[in-house]
């Protein structure tokens, strides 16, 4: 049997560095592309102000105001934690979703 892909959750924690880290150095072992995959729950601005939170603060405490935004934000933060994909120089996807 040989492995096409290798799917590995990413949320930004240690743990799951590890792991992207691990999957990019099996991906060139065995020449397999790597899915990186994150999933957040669903941007609404109105759903957020009507909860009384009306913002998201990012990490270094900016006001991300619209739903663009924060997707904007995600983007950037999912680019910066698969950067080892990059590195690893093998076929590989980010698939950034929204939902449970």
């Amino acid at each position: 049997m040989t492995v096409q892909r290798i799917l590995v959750g990413i949320d930004g924690s240690a743990g799951a560095a590890r792991a992207l880290r691990w999957a990019a150095e099996l991906g060139v072992a065995v020449g397999a592309e790597v899915i990186a995959v994150h999933a957040h729950h669903p941007v609404s601005y109105p759903m957020a102000a009507a909860m009384g939170y009306g913002y998201v603060m990012d990490l270094d405490n900016d006001l991300l105001q619209t739903p663009d935004e924060v997707r904007d934000h995600m983007r950037r933060l999912v680019d910066e934690w698969c950067a080892p994909l990059g590195a690893a120089n093998r076929p590989h996807r980010v698939l950034i979703g929204e939902g449970e």
